[in-house]
C-alpha cells in the first residue's frame, strides 16, 4: 500500500515536471532582496525539479526555489528548512501560478512580489561615459565641497575620473555614481563616499552636454545650500579658467555681507604695503577706491581686503591677490567719524 506521504511527493513531482524553464521574481521590498532575480530550472538526483537563481554581481551565495510540503519557497540551501519567500498556495505546477499578492516574505505578506514565467531583463550595470572630462558644480554644502571641480579620465576601462586624490566613478554594487578616494567600481563592500547620485541623467551623458541638472543623494544640501541645483558637464577638452572657477564656487544661497555706510575709508598700515595707505572713496556697496587700489569685502572669504581689482564676488579655487586682509568684525559696524585699530 502506498503511504499518504508517498502520494504527496509523487504528486509534487508530477506538478514540477510541467513547470516553466525560467522564473523571474521581482519586488520593491528591502527585505530578502537577494532572492529577487532570474531563476533557471534544474533537476536534483531524485528527479525533482527546482530552480537556481542566476548569479549576479557581488552575489556569491546560491539561491534556490523549490517545493516543500506542496508549496514553493526560497532558501539559500536546496531543500533546506525554513524559507525566505513562500507561496501559500498548495499543489500548483509552477511558482508563477501563485495567487498574486499573497507571497510571504519572512512570515508576512509582501504584495509587491511578482513572479512571472519568463527570464528577467538583464540590467545594464555598467553605463559607459565617453567624456574625457567631467565637470561638477553646485554639489556641495557648508561642510563638504570637495566634489565640485574638474575630473579627468584615467586608467583603463570605463567610468574612472580623477581630481587630486578623489575619483568620480560608477559603483556596480550600489548602482550609483560616487566620489571616493579609491577605485570602488568593482568592489563588493559598501564604499565610503563624498558624493552619491543615482540620477540616470549621468548614464546618458554625451560629449558636449553642459550644465545638466542632476539629483544627488549625498551630500545633503540643506539650510543655506537648499537652493543649490547640482550640475554636471561632459567635456572633450578642459574648461576655461572662468568655467572652472564657477564650478568651484561654493557660496551659499543666502548671503548677507556687512554693508558699510562710510563715504570714505582712511587706512593707515603700520609697516609694509605703504602704497595702499590713504583715503578710499566709496564707489559701490562695500567697494572703495584709491587710484589703482580697492578696499572691499570679499564675500566668499568673509574678510576685508585691499586689492587691485573688484574682487568682492570672486568665487572659485583661488582668493584675491590681497595687499591687506582683515577678519575684524568691528569694521562691519563702522560709521562716519569712527576710528578703530
Amino acid at each position: 500500500m502506498v503511504s499518504y506521504a508517498t502520494v504527496i511527493i509523487t504528486f509534487a513531482n508530477i506538478l514540477a515536471t510541467i513547470a516553466n524553464a525560467d522564473i523571474c521574481i521581482t519586488g520593491t521590498s528591502t527585505t530578502n532582496t537577494v532572492f529577487f532575480g532570474n531563476y533557471q530550472q534544474n533537476t536534483d538526483d531524485e528527479g525533482n525539479i527546482y530552480y537556481e537563481k542566476d548569479q549576479v554581481f557581488c552575489d556569491d551565495q546560491p539561491e534556490y526555489l523549490y517545493l516543500t510540503n506542496e508549496k514553493w519557497q526560497t532558501n539559500q540551501e536546496l531543500n533546506g528548512n525554513g524559507y525566505s519567500l513562500l507561496c501559500p498556495d498548495e499543489n500548483i505546477a509552477s511558482p508563477d501560478l501563485c495567487t498574486a499578492g499573497t507571497w510571504m516574505n519572512t512570515g508576512s505578506i509582501d504584495s509587491t512580489i511578482q513572479v512571472t514565467a519568463n527570464a528577467c531583463p538583464v540590467p545594464d550595470l555598467t553605463p559607459s561615459l565617453g567624456c574625457d572630462y567631467i565637470l561638477l558644480q553646485d554639489s556641495g554644502n557648508a561642510n563638504n565641497n570637495i566634489q565640485n571641480g574638474l575630473y579627468t579620465k584615467i586608467g583603463t576601462g570605463d567610468n574612472l575620473y580623477q581630481k587630486d586624490s578623489y575619483l568620480f566613478q560608477y559603483s556596480k554594487l550600489s548602482q550609483s555614481w560616487i566620489i571616493a578616494e579609491s577605485d570602488e567600481r568593482e568592489s563588493c563592500q559598501n564604499p565610503s563616499y563624498f558624493f552619491k547620485s543615482t540620477d540616470t541623467t549621468i548614464d546618458g551623458l554625451s560629449v558636449g552636454d553642459a550644465n545638466e541638472n542632476i539629483a544627488i543623494t549625498y551630500p545633503v544640501q540643506d539650510g543655506d545650500y537648499s537652493c543649490k541645483q547640482p550640475k554636471i558637464s561632459c567635456l572633450d577638452s578642459e574648461p576655461t579658467d572662468e568655467e572652472l572657477n564657477n564650478a568651484l564656487c561654493n557660496l551659499p544661497c543666502n548671503i548677507n555681507p556687512p554693508s558699510l555706510s562710510c563715504s570714505y575709508i582712511e587706512i593707515d598700515i603700520q609697516g609694509g604695503n605703504y602704497g595702499s595707505d590713504g583715503i578710499y572713496n566709496k564707489i559701490d556697496n562695500n567697494l572703495y577706491q584709491m587710484g589703482e587700489y580697492y578696499f572691499l569685502y570679499y564675500v566668499q572669504g568673509g574678510y576685508y581686503a585691499i586689492t587691485k581689482s573688484d574682487d568682492r564676488n570672486l568665487c572659485g579655487n583661488t582668493g584675491p591677490t590681497a595687499y591687506l586682509r582683515s577678519f575684524d568684525s568691528n569694521i562691519d559696524t563702522l560709521q562716519n567719524g569712527n576710528s578703530i585699530t
